[in-house]
């Protein structure tokens, strides 16, 4: 499993308002919405990793959390104004759905989970 970006999680730290997309694989009209957030939360899992991000709505203060699940890689781009990671995690349900027999009866623990068929992706933007 890849390692999670250094500097993806000193952006977190440093982080005082973001956008995100809760969509896989386009943009959404939620991507252009600031949270504030909270506090996050990043664990290595058996699938890649988990992260938890509380965050708050700016106009309504209402705290919530968002997860993404079975993270796979994070992939910078950064400008002068803010700093852009795409995410990229593992479809559970098209693993499971492609590889339900191998999965079941134990021919195949070890599918790969590198085949991009079986990625989403989702935007963080952070403002510096």
């Amino acid at each position: 499993m890849n390692k999670i970006d250094s500097f993806f999680e000193s952006s977190l730290s440093t982080c005082k308002t973001l956008q995100l997309s809760l969509i896989p694989n386009f943009p959404g009209i939620e991507e252009t919405e600031n949270h504030k957030l909270v506090s996050y939360n990043l664990k290595e899992t058996v699938s890649g990793y988990l992260l938890e991000l509380n965050l708050e709505n700016l106009e309504t203060n209402e705290r919530y959390t968002f997860t993404y699940n079975d993270i796979q890689k994070i992939e910078g781009h950064g400008n002068s104004t803010y700093h852009k990671y795409y995410i990229y995690c593992l479809n559970r349900r098209l693993y499971n759905d492609k590889h339900s027999d191998k999965l079941l009866d134990g021919r195949s623990l070890s599918v790969s989970y590198e085949d991009n068929s079986y990625v989403d992706t989702y935007r963080i933007m952070i403002s510096k």
